[in-house]
């Protein structure tokens, strides 16, 4: 680490920028609870139709890896300021800079190849209502969704043998700010514009599913089978457009922040360092999101949430049953 980058550190107040990785650290760990419940829920329990539950599961996996890669970066945060490397940056130009960028291109990829899957899905539900509580193609589809794993499966090991790079955080923002903004965030923007898509369909689904709601209970009130398909793809389109919102929200959100502060090579590593708060706080917020606007799924979650700090046999019995 050069004389520069210690400098630069400890005049913005390393104690600081301790205190940041901390709250990522902290925050993240809170998400992976969350998230890990929310995925163990969704294995468990029956709340959707099968298909949207193993899709489901897939993204609240994508976001647990995001997760990770937070916690990731927030310890090796630490570690080089309690441990400065000893290589020198500039005379070893192989030193991995995977972990300071803001979400790894990979799972941008995967957050738009699920949401592409997720929503065929639910337009195929809503166009298929009469028939498609009857459909199973459960099987081939765990075959596709794993095969869309295997493009990022070498990506993300890279990322994670990236660890132990002597590479410092700081040296390496800096040197990614040298870059333009599109090279910056390839993976961000394409996100952005596909959750933007993908936003507004979700959108336009909910408002047809209700539409042929109000259709069904004024013309059709006999039709009990049919009623319920068309209000589980109501409740299902209007709680992927809610979690879509949050994620398109998250990308502009990311490119904005870096626009403001990535950019401006005058920025100091904690204004730096303070933007990649935003990943931490969108997959906190994930599954209050998920959760918090669907009733089963929370009664659901409530009940594995329960099921792990109970130490009664008769509860855990019930929880089972449930």
């Amino acid at each position: 680490m050069d004389d520069v980058l210690i400098e630069r550190v400890h005049e913005d107040g390393w104690w600081f920028l301790v205190g940041l990785f901390n709250m990522e650290g902290l925050l993240t760990l809170l998400s992976l609870y969350g998230n890990i419940l929310l995925l163990w829920t969704l294995k468990r329990y029956s709340v959707f139709h099968d298909h949207l539950r193993v899709i489901s599961t897939h993204f609240t996996f994508c976001v647990i890896l995001a997760s990770v890669y937070s916690l990731l970066r927030a310890s090796m945060g630490i570690y080089h300021i309690s441990f400065p490397p000893t290589e020198d940056p500039i005379e070893n130009v192989n030193l991995s800079c995977d972990l300071a960028e803001m979400i790894p291109f990979s799972l941008c990829l995967q957050l738009c190849v699920l949401s592409i899957i997720l929503s065929v899905e639910r337009f195929y539900a809503t166009l298929n209502y009469s028939r498609y509580e009857q459909q199973n193609i459960e099987r081939p589809l765990r075959y596709i969704l794993f095969i869309t794993w295997l493009p990022i499966a070498v990506p993300l090991a890279h990322i994670l043998s990236s660890a132990t790079s002597h590479q410092s955080l700081q040296h390496c923002a800096k040197q990614i700010s040298s870059k333009s903004l599109l090279a910056r965030n390839i993976g961000v923007t394409i996100a952005l514009l596909c959750e933007f898509l993908f936003t507004a369909i979700f959108c336009a689904l909910k408002m047809l599913n209700g539409q042929r709601q109000t259709e069904y209970i004024q013309h059709h009130y006999r039709s009990l089978s049919t009623r319920f398909q068309i209000g589980e793809n109501l409740r299902t389109c209007a709680l992927m457009s809610s979690l879509h919102l949050l994620t398109l929200i998250f990308f502009v959100t990311a490119l904005l922040s870096d626009l403001l502060v990535t950019g401006d090579q005058t920025t100091t590593d904690i204004r730096r360092e303070s933007s990649h708060i935003l990943l931490p706080l969108y997959t906190f917020m994930f599954p209050i999101i998920f959760v918090g606007n669907d009733a089963m799924l929370r009664r659901k979650y409530m009940l594995v949430m329960r099921s792990f700090f109970s130490n009664s046999p008769k509860e855990k019995t019930f929880v089972d049953n449930a």
